[in-house]
């Protein structure tokens, strides 16, 4: 039992735990992220909403494997300090998507009497499973080169197949909240 209080003791002392309605956790707003994956430089766009523990965000996708295309995605604020996030989320039409989200604020501003609202600024690293169209329609060439066909002709094996991938992606947000 005094291992358990010391255990709480020491993450509220250290900011881990609080009032979310006094802290101001979990309350909402809106703001922007741009994410780029380091391993195939694919970049997704998005406007996000959050009213409560509710995320909403309008995502627009740019992937070699996939379609440009705007998605809906939903996600949970399960996690959230001072410092840290962390949100599930689901969604998309093609591809769809489904992942998990960590947040970083080295920066987040208090929201006073006299300031309507608050900003912060935050550092991102997203896990995303993608599974959709196959935006490639991709042949083998007599060279044995996997190709793209760059006149929209819908030639190839790899017309209309279903493909899923695995991304990873670093990005940056602001949010007003």
């Amino acid at each position: 039992m005094r291992v358990c209080l010391l255990f709480v003791l020491l993450l509220n002392v250290y900011g881990f735990c609080g009032s979310y309605s006094k802290d101001q956790y979990y309350t909402g707003g809106f703001g922007g992220e741009v994410f780029i994956s380091p391993i195939n430089a694919s970049t997704e766009f998005n406007v996000v909403f959050q009213l409560k523990r509710l995320i909403v965000s309008a995502s627009y996708s740019i992937d070699d494997d996939f379609y440009q295309s705007w998605n809906a995605l939903f996600g949970v604020d399960v996690f959230e300090n001072k410092y840290f996030k962390v949100v599930p989320f689901v969604g998309g039409y093609d591809p769809w998507m489904a992942g998990l989200q960590f947040e970083y604020r080295p920066y987040i501003s208090g929201v006073a009497n006299d300031v309507p609202m608050g900003i912060y600024w935050c550092v991102k690293a997203k896990y995303v499973y993608k599974y959709g169209e196959n935006a490639c329609e991709a042949g083998t060439g007599k060279d044995g080169v996997l190709r793209c066909y760059v006149d929209g002709s819908p030639e190839g094996p790899e017309k209309n197949k279903q493909i899923g991938k695995h991304r990873f992606y670093l990005g940056v947000g602001l949010r007003f909240w």
